[in-house]
């Protein structure tokens, strides 16, 4: 595996950092480009300087601020539903912006944009919806000789544990809301957004493999957090996730359980041990 890097007209002179951030960038824009259709009903991407400064939520880190005004600003927007309820819905919402475009690079690109927390930012607001901010066109890239699992294994060190696990830390103790319940979303969005790819040919499917795959690498981080369900009765492979715990949707108002919620399934376990 190897990370994307550009050339120079002079190797190690002055500008040649600059131009390899650049060719990184182009790059990098490139392939978002060729997997647009899978992300851009979930977010817009940025790569390099953003578009605009300000309200990019900081994850790791002892400030919050933003962070925690976007939840209130989602529990406001939701009609003042209980903090709580919001933080666990704002997770899916940041997850789905942060994974979706590199799972579509992953599966068809067999490459990663960097997306630990010091390199990708989210904002959202009214207007816009959801952002993701690329800092810098940095990726890894799966050498032909390489074994797959090393490209997951560095996609998990990057997206769980340098991003999304320290932002489910910083919000179960902002809000008081179990770590496991939002570890859950956390593999939920993730393993299910593989299986809403279109699978490609009549090969192996890639979509499949890498799912399993993702899952089994990760290990104890989502342990706890439910299984992942392969379908293969239809002409298309469907994934799922098999919750161990409820999201806490079901609180809102006029919501019902989602399907194959947890606390359903343990329900119908206590009817038939009745």
């Amino acid at each position: 595996m190897s990370s994307t890097g550009g050339t120079s007209a002079r190797p190690g002179g002055p500008g040649s950092h600059f131009s390899s951030t650049r060719v990184e960038e182009k790059l990098l824009r490139y392939w978002l480009g060729t997997v647009r259709t899978a992300w851009s009903p979930y977010t817009a991407v940025e790569v390099g300087e953003p578009g605009r400064q300000g309200d990019w939520i900081e994850v790791a880190g002892p400030n919050t601020t933003t962070l925690r005004q976007t939840i209130n600003r989602y529990a406001d927007e939701l009609g003042g539903i209980d903090r709580r309820i919001a933080a666990s819905s704002f997770v899916f919402a940041y997850v789905k912006a942060i994974v979706v475009p590199a799972i579509a690079m992953l599966v068809t690109l067999d490459t990663i944009p960097d997306l630990t927390a010091e390199n990708a930012k989210i904002r959202f607001s009214r207007s816009e919806g959801a952002v993701l901010w690329l800092r810098s066109g940095l990726a890894s890239t799966l050498a032909p000789d390489s074994p797959r699992e090393q490209l997951i294994l560095a996609f998990i060190r990057q997206v769980l544990d340098a991003h999304l696990l320290p932002l489910v830390r910083a919000i179960s103790y902002a809000y008081g809301i179990s770590d496991r319940v939002l570890r859950t979303n956390v593999a939920y969005v993730v393993c299910t957004q593989f299986g809403q790819l279109e699978p490609k040919g009549d090969g192996p499917d890639q979509r499949v493999d890498d799912a399993l795959m993702f899952h089994s690498l990760a290990g104890p981080r989502f342990a706890d957090t439910g299984t992942i369900v392969v379908d293969r009765a239809n002409r298309v492979i469907q994934l799922r996730f098999e919750r161990s715990n409820c999201c806490l949707y079901r609180l809102l108002a006029d919501e019902d359980f989602c399907d194959g919620c947890s606390e359903t399934r343990a329900a119908r376990r206590r009817a038939r041990g009745s």
